[in-house]
């Protein structure tokens, strides 16, 4: 005996064929239009080089002071997220 087949699900009718967009198709208009905003500015918007911000010293400094955030924020991950003894040092102590 053959299996019985259902009839295919009717989808709901559509509002006068109006759907709402979603947020990442207003995510991409959004970017898009500060895009051409940011391209259509006029120049004298623009950043400039003011005296000599990045000489030896100051690539250093940042060097150094981004190593050192990336290590506490490395030895603050490890001690937030540490786990517990796995259940095989438990059973070797209980022996």
């Amino acid at each position: 005996m053959p299996a019985r087949r259902h009839p295919p699900r009717r989808l709901p009718p559509r509002s006068g064929g109006r759907t709402t967009p979603s947020a990442s198709a207003l995510a991409l208009v959004a970017a898009l239009v500060l895009a051409l905003v940011l391209a259509v500015a006029p120049g004298t918007a623009r950043a400039k080089p003011v005296g000599t911000a990045d000489g030896p010293a100051d690539v250093a400094l940042a060097i150094g002071a981004t190593t050192a955030a990336a290590a506490a924020t490395a030895l603050w991950l490890r001690a937030r997220y540490r786990r517990g003894p796995s259940s095989d040092d438990r059973s070797q102590d209980d022996t």
